[in-house]
């Protein structure tokens, strides 16, 4: 990848049942969070992200067709690095089970006002969120150097963009 290609952060919503659930969760208008990146060697935009089967390249039209309301962000400065440096995640599995964790992990901070960490996480599996908030983290943007990337959810990665100045909001790019 060309460190001048475009990367951007997506955040999302899909009105599937489980995104729905997220959102309720979460009190967020978003439950999917991904990155999208103009390509010269593929051509053309490209996203990375991470869905049932696992942590994949595809067509970004074809991964933004999913959903009814998207958000970019691009960050001033290279986030190229992080996604190079996470490219061992591709062909990881999702983390359906930490999932659950992490909706459960949200129902006891609700109930207790106490936060824990996600009791079923999965090593060497993803959810969106955490993906995206390690590969920000590998390249060593601000909010995210000190973060656990699986107890970041994608409103949490909504929140970390609109207010760092480093992250911009952009028209649809594509």
């Amino acid at each position: 990848m060309n460190e001048k290609e475009r990367i951007l952060v997506v955040v999302s919503a899909s009105d599937t049942f489980l995104g729905r659930v997220i959102r309720w969760l979460t009190s967020s208008p978003v439950n999917h969070t991904f990155l999208v990146y103009e390509s010269y060697l593929w051509g053309g935009w490209w996203a990375a992200q991470i869905g049932s089967d696992g942590v994949k390249k595809i067509p970004a039209n074809h991964a933004l067709s999913k959903y009814v309301m998207t958000e970019f962000y691009e960050y001033r400065g290279n986030i190229a690095r992080g996604l190079h440096a996470c490219r061992a995640m591709v062909g990881e599995k999702y983390d359906f089970m930490g999932i659950l964790g992490f909706l459960l992990k949200i129902v006891v901070w609700r109930l207790t006002g106490k936060r824990i960490k996600n009791p079923l996480h999965g090593k060497h599996e993803e959810f969106c969120s955490e993906f995206v908030a390690s590969v920000l983290k590998a390249a060593r943007v601000d909010h995210f150097v000190n973060c656990d990337p699986a107890s970041v959810s994608p409103e949490d990665v909504r929140n970390w963009l609109m207010t760092n100045p480093r992250f911009r909001r952009v028209g649809e790019a594509l």
